[in-house]
């Protein structure tokens, strides 16, 4: 991959991460609020690196700081000629058998940016020592590519483009209904219930106690102290295979959407609405079966926008 196809790549996860995080609120539809500096700051630092990648390339192209074994001034092969006196690019005094009539190819390496030959390395000196005892010739010194010399990239690497592309120009909503349909309606164990009611303040009666999906899934495993209050739940709507009945649901993540865990309560006494609408619930706890999704008996359900954070 050349300078500038590198180049460009960082150009564009930089230019997605600055889109998403500074540009717009869209960033926390992958990761949490709190992660916001940090995007910004590494888009910043990749729209950096991508214009120094391009400024070096420039500078190659133009003809700064030629690249060694590539010949013009200062290389010493050019036209059939050597910097080094009195010897010839590829060959040096001494025949072999079977080589050139009075030389052999030249053992070569790059040491500290210089072209040494075996005259002046002792370990070249012994690797030409010892040719000419077996009776071979040398293998020729095949000069290093050029620092800017396109390379073979597999086709695989630019399919890094796509995510970047789809950030840049769909910006995917956060995870929604179709992400907890396909997770099932598996319902983990109950914790002990010493844990469960260790320090949980009693709802208050008379009035709507506003609970996140984890509170409302945590009281509903034994139900004691949901008795009798009405709670509200905001999330959004999923279809259930079951007449009369829907999924509020909410996901909640530790990181980013990839870690996401699914929190549902199933819904009833109100028409369904929408997949992915977000509704805002009101209703009291329903006693649901062991095993069972916890339920919620529904008063009102009422459409709202989309959370600023739609993770919890």
């Amino acid at each position: 991959m050349k300078r500038l196809s590198e180049s460009l790549l960082l150009l564009l996860v930089g230019g997605a991460l600055l889109r998403i995080s500074v540009f717009s609120a869209d960033y926390a539809n992958y990761v949490k609020p709190g992660f916001r500096p940090l995007l910004i700051a590494t888009g910043l630092a990749m729209v950096a690196l991508a214009v120094a990648v391009a400024r070096a390339s420039a500078r190659t192209r133009a003809g700064k700081g030629t690249p060694l074994g590539t010949g013009g001034a200062g290389t010493g092969e050019a036209a059939g000629t050597s910097a080094v006196p009195g010897v010839v690019p590829g060959v040096v005094p001494g025949a072999v058998p079977g080589a050139v009539p009075g030389a052999v190819p030249v053992l070569g390496r790059l040491r500290e940016g210089r072209h040494e030959t075996a005259a002046s390395d002792p370990l070249m000196a012994e690797e030409l020592h010892l040719a000419r005892m077996l009776g071979r010739t040398p293998k020729p010194f095949a000069p290093p590519p050029a620092p800017d010399t396109p390379h073979r990239t597999p086709a695989v690497a630019w399919l890094l483009i796509v995510p970047v592309s789809a950030i840049l120009l769909i910006a995917p909503p956060p995870l929604g209904s179709y992400a907890v349909q396909q997770a099932g309606t598996h319902t983990p164990a109950p914790p002990p219930p010493t844990i469960v009611d260790a320090e949980r303040e009693p709802l208050k009666s008379g009035r709507v106690n506003v609970l996140t999906m984890l509170e409302f899934a945590d009281r509903a495993w034994y139900g004691r102290s949901l008795k009798g209050r009405t709670v509200r739940l905001t999330g959004f709507a999923v279809p259930s295979a079951r007449a009369g009945e829907w999924y509020l649901a909410r996901m909640r993540i530790g990181c980013c959407a990839a870690d996401a865990m699914i929190m549902k309560v199933a819904v009833r006494g109100t028409p369904a609405p929408p997949p992915d609408t977000w509704v805002r619930v009101t209703g009291v706890w329903d006693p649901a079966r062991p095993g069972e999704v916890p339920a919620l008996a529904a008063d009102r359900a009422e459409p709202i926008e989309r959370p600023e954070s739609p993770y919890e």
